[in-house]
């Protein structure tokens, strides 16, 4: 029903085709029905070009978010990796794979903190 609601047109807006020229194929005037959801939309793209700075300053939150939450679940995806491996691996196999990790993680960190500028 709100979806209905949102749908359904509010009016109608004719716009001037100011690409008549370009192209010709195109009614010189073009009838747009708006809808609450277009009114919403329209707003929502204001209010953020009003409030460049907070749209700004959310998206890299929303991004390091992101790139966190990447790195962890491929952490565990690793470490649930590693302990498959190495229930099959004597004492020594076990701390071959546990340098051997250890040597990556710290490779990749050292890469993360080049290219962040500090820690991940």
């Amino acid at each position: 029903v709100v979806n209905q609601l949102a749908s359904s047109p509010l009016f109608t807006v004719h716009i001037y085709n100011v690409f008549n020229g370009i192209l010709p194929l195109l009614p010189l005037w073009v009838s747009i029905q708006v809808s609450l959801r277009e009114i919403i939309f329209v707003f929502g793209l204001l209010w953020c070009e009003i409030n460049r700075e907070a749209v700004s300053e959310q998206l890299v939150t929303w991004h390091g978010d992101y790139v966190r939450y990447r790195r962890a679940t491929t952490l565990n995806k690793r470490a649930k990796d590693l302990t498959s491996r190495m229930s099959n691996k004597g004492m020594w196999g076990k701390l071959k794979l546990m340098r051997s990790e250890y040597m990556r993680t710290m490779h990749e960190n050292a890469i993360m903190a080049a290219v962040t500028g500090g820690g991940a």
